[in-house]
């Protein structure tokens, strides 16, 4: 263990590109950060008001948000999308470690330097695009033979990134949803249709 961990940082000194995290966004690292899986007045009562979807994403409402509803509406946006946010930069050294412990199986351990900060390296790549809080619980999960993997061996690229990408998932549905909301215009009603709704008199064009 201690020899894998020994290269982790040296891995990735060089061979991981700097990201550029969204402006504004906040990555969520702390699992008790989270913001809640479901938003009963986002995620149930706003979606209640589409009325219609089209091709490209379009969207109509019945009625527009009020500011109450949109300012819920964004906070949720936000929210979700820190929880999604790459691992920030100053993360590294967590991530190189857990990564490290979670490759420990015994077959690596006869490992020389160079081909075990290649592995590192190779599965921090992979999860250059996951949030922190994901990659670790995956990491621990892999560990403690909590993944669904065989726990003698160590998870293949493929398997890894099935793993990380099943923790984020609901998120991102989540996050689609709360998107389609947040774009979604309200339905435009004719004003001679509003009048006759408003007045109940119902009006008939063309010849008498």
């Amino acid at each position: 263990m201690e020899h894998i961990a020994r290269v982790a940082s040296f891995a990735t000194q060089s061979n991981l590109p700097s990201k550029r995290q969204t402006t504004n966004i906040v990555p969520i690292i702390r699992e008790d950060s989270l913001p809640p899986l479901v938003n009963t007045e986002v995620d149930r009562d706003l979606a209640k008001l589409i009325c219609w979807r089209g091709g490209g994403g379009n969207v109509e409402l019945r009625r527009a948000f009020t500011a109450a509803e949109g300012t819920s509406l964004e906070r949720r946006t936000t929210e979700l999308r820190s929880a999604l946010a790459p691992w920030p930069d100053s993360s590294r050294p967590v991530i190189e470690g857990e990564l490290a412990l979670m490759l420990n199986f015994p077959a690596n351990r006869g490992l020389d330097e160079t081909a075990a900060a290649g592995m590192v390296a190779q599965y921090l790549m992979l999860a250059r695009r996951h949030p922190h809080w994901a990659i670790v619980r995956v990491c621990r999960n892999i560990r403690a033979g909590k993944a669904g993997l065989n726990p003698a061996f160590c998870p293949t690229e493929a398997e890894f990134n099935l793993l990380l990408d099943r923790e984020v998932d609901f998120y991102r549905r989540r996050l689609a949803s709360a998107e389609e909301l947040l774009h979604a215009k309200a339905r435009q009603i004719p004003a001679e249709t509003r009048q006759e709704s408003e007045t109940g008199i119902t009006t008939h064009a063309g010849p008498q």
